[in-house]
């Protein structure tokens, strides 16, 4: 029997409504999506096939811009790139807006952190790893992701992906040199997907976005070093 349910939590933060939904699954897996995200169908089925076989704890899908997505909003789809996080990226991670996991290894090694209010699902994908799970890619599973659709809005992102970044690092760093020290740091694979902003935007196009979003993501950087997010903040506690 299935059915839809409605949950209120009010506590903010991704990790405390992951944890409500979760505790009201009945389902030995776990599906994971934003708000301003667009399923296609077979979502579920697509995600959760390896996880059926018992091969890998968790996988993520591919992360699309909407249809009719202008230039920047395309752009996006290179930066929420689920095939490099997961099949390039040493050690991998997972993508929050499309993702499955199984329900007890959740259980077992926690979910999202309430004190990432970003990166918080990299760091549950690093605590995967750490526990000895494997993350598989699925290419199959699609969302369709409401992206930064300005150049202003893109920039914002990227300072925040810089700004939580040395934070972050410093406390995965001793997981990170452990991981690096036993796995083989080589590109494991050629990746082979193309993205629709890789063959419809021109290539001073491509170039201004990415200067754009990597100039912001290393001025976040910068500003986090030596500002660091208060306690509160960072832990989404204010």
């Amino acid at each position: 029997q299935t059915g839809i349910g409605l949950l209120q939590e009010t506590r903010g933060g991704p990790d405390a409504s992951t944890k409500a939904g979760v505790r009201a699954a009945v389902s030995q897996f776990v599906a994971l999506t934003d708000r301003d995200c667009m399923v296609e169908p077979r979502l579920l089925s697509n995600l959760l096939m390896q996880r059926h076989s018992g091969k890998d704890a968790a996988g993520g899908g591919k992360i699309l811009a909407r249809p009719g997505a202008g230039p920047v909003e395309l752009f996006g789809e290179l930066v929420h790139d689920h095939a490099k996080a997961i099949d390039f990226y040493r050690p991998p991670y997972l993508i929050g807006m499309n993702m499955a996991a199984r329900k007890d290894v959740l259980s077992r090694i926690g979910m999202f952190h309430e004190k990432w209010m970003r990166m918080e699902d990299v760091d549950l994908a690093y605590r995967l790893v750490e526990a000895g799970e494997r993350i598989a890619y699925c290419p199959d599973a699609v969302v369709h992701h409401h992206n930064r659709d300005t150049l202003v809005r893109l920039a914002r992102e990227g300072f925040l992906h810089g700004y939580y970044r040395p934070r972050f690092l410093h406390e995965h760093r001793r997981f990170i040199d452990s991981y690096s020290a036993a796995n083989d740091s080589t590109v494991p694979v050629s990746l082979q997907e193309k993205h629709r902003a890789e063959l419809d935007l021109k290539r001073w196009q491509l170039s201004l976005l990415w200067r754009i979003f990597t100039y912001a993501k290393s001025a976040g950087e910068f500003v986090g070093r030596h500002l660091p997010p208060r306690e509160t903040e960072s832990y989404g506690l204010s």
